[in-house]
């Protein structure tokens, strides 16, 4: 779709390098505040996954993706969660939090220790903001000779 160069089917080389760049720059540099997407601790956790579509590449591919991918984290919110120790451990009901369309419903899910947690429809309750540590900008620049002619 970005290119006529580009096919269809398995990443290129290029693809696999602009993923290998954006890895870096969001998990390498610890720009994102992995314990703030802690819910319960070794039992579950939040789980981010940036998608990008390039619609043209005209240059400066690295430094669009890196910007696109900081704007989408800084616009991210997380939904509200309330933790507590359960008398009894309750049964996990799994419910797709990411479905627009579907009426708001708080999802449940228990720890092997007897704690469970509780997941605030963004109706009911405010999200929270993504933590980042800082914003991971990827810039390019280039050297160029000094030529002779004036």
């Amino acid at each position: 779709m970005a290119s006529p160069t580009f096919e269809a089917g398995r990443p290129g080389e290029e693809a696999v390098e602009v993923q290998r760049v954006l890895e870096r720059a969001l998990v390498a540099s610890r720009a994102i505040d992995v314990e703030a997407l802690c819910i319960m601790v070794a039992r579950a956790v939040w789980q981010l996954k940036v998608c990008i579509t390039v619609t043209d590449h005209c240059g400066n591919l690295m430094d669009a993706v890196c910007i696109a991918a900081a704007a989408a984290l800084l616009a991210h919110k997380l939904p509200q969660v309330f933790v507590r120790r359960a008398q009894s451990p309750t049964r996990v009901v799994a419910v797709n939090t990411n479905t627009w369309n579907a009426p708001p419903q708080v999802s449940t899910g228990s720890g092997i220790d007897g704690s469970d947690f509780v997941i605030h429809p963004v109706t009911q309750k405010e999200p929270s903001a993504l933590v980042l540590h800082h914003i991971p900008l990827a810039f390019s620049f280039a050297i160029l000779k000094e030529s002779d002619s004036p």
